[in-house]
């Protein structure tokens, strides 16, 4: 049974997910990759509750909260990849020199990529918990 600290980050995660691929439609595709920051964030955090009985930092590094939470161990390259490349989508995206740059070189595509494979690892790793 999962404490109610875990269940919150959980939900908040399945809620960002959900929120991505409602962005990733409707074409806003540098919050989409926000949104799936958010999501791997979170669910980070849900595993630093439950397997560390501990309150979450408040940190929005990824692989920091992968470390945190013991995971960083047990993360294949596929999922170490997935929270590197998402990581900048946390804080660059938000500044409009830098959210230009980045859209111009990120295909389209790639955005739908990333929301893919987020909604994967985050039902991976609910899993795991």
């Amino acid at each position: 049974m999962l404490k109610n600290q875990t269940k919150y980050w959980v939900a908040e995660s399945e809620e960002d997910i959900l929120t991505a691929k409602i962005l990733l439609k409707s074409g806003r595709l540098l919050e989409s990759a926000f949104f799936c920051h958010l999501a791997l964030e979170k669910i980070l955090k849900a595993f630093i509750s439950e397997v560390k009985n501990e309150i979450p930092p408040k940190s929005h590094n990824l692989l920091v909260l992968a470390k945190k939470s013991g995971l960083h161990k047990e993360l294949d390259e596929e999922t170490i990849d997935l929270l590197t490349e998402v990581q900048p989508f946390n804080i660059e995206g938000r500044y409009p020199e830098t959210r230009e740059k980045i859209l111009k070189n990120t295909p389209a595509d790639r955005f739908a990529d990333i929301v893919s494979r987020t909604e994967g690892k985050i039902q991976w790793l609910k899993q795991m918990l």
